[in-house]
């Protein structure tokens, strides 16, 4: 039964350019069709977003397409496609299993961890620099 569900599903792609113009992008697609957004992942360089969404064929071409309108409308797209039953192999491509939970970690997630992990970083050699100029200072 799982595997007539995944022989049914497709994988909506598109490309466009800005953050905000993303957001908005796929704020429409998830509002016109019955599609899963899978990730809002940006590219490398050029300012680049990829919008991933999941779902059946039908309502992924309908939400990959109200979202090529909507970057349009703002000058912003840049290339779209829908994969009906994607090879299992680029589930791989798109989605990284995270080694200490097995569970499927996307590109933003990872950003986001390493954004975390350099705070964290700055915040404590900040709080070790202010002791040490603290601590040589009379009261």
């Amino acid at each position: 039964m799982a595997e007539e569900k995944e022989m049914k599903s497709a994988l909506g792609i598109i490309e466009i350019i800005g953050l905000t113009t993303a957001i908005k992008t796929a704020d429409a697609m998830v509002k016109t069709a019955n599609v899963t957004l899978q990730d809002i992942e940006p590219a490398k360089g050029f300012g680049y977003m990829t919008i991933k969404v999941l779902g059946d064929v039908g309502a992924v071409d309908a939400a990959v397409q109200a979202g090529k309108n909507t970057a349009q409308q703002y000058g912003k797209y840049v290339a779209s496609a829908v994969l009906a039953r994607p090879a299992r192999e680029l589930d791989t491509a798109f989605l990284k299993a995270s080694a200490d939970t097995g569970k499927a970690v996307t590109a933003s997630e990872k950003t986001a961890e390493k954004t975390a992990s350099k705070t964290a970083k700055t915040a404590k050699t900040m709080a070790e620099t202010t002791a040490e100029t603290t601590a040589g200072k009379p009261a």
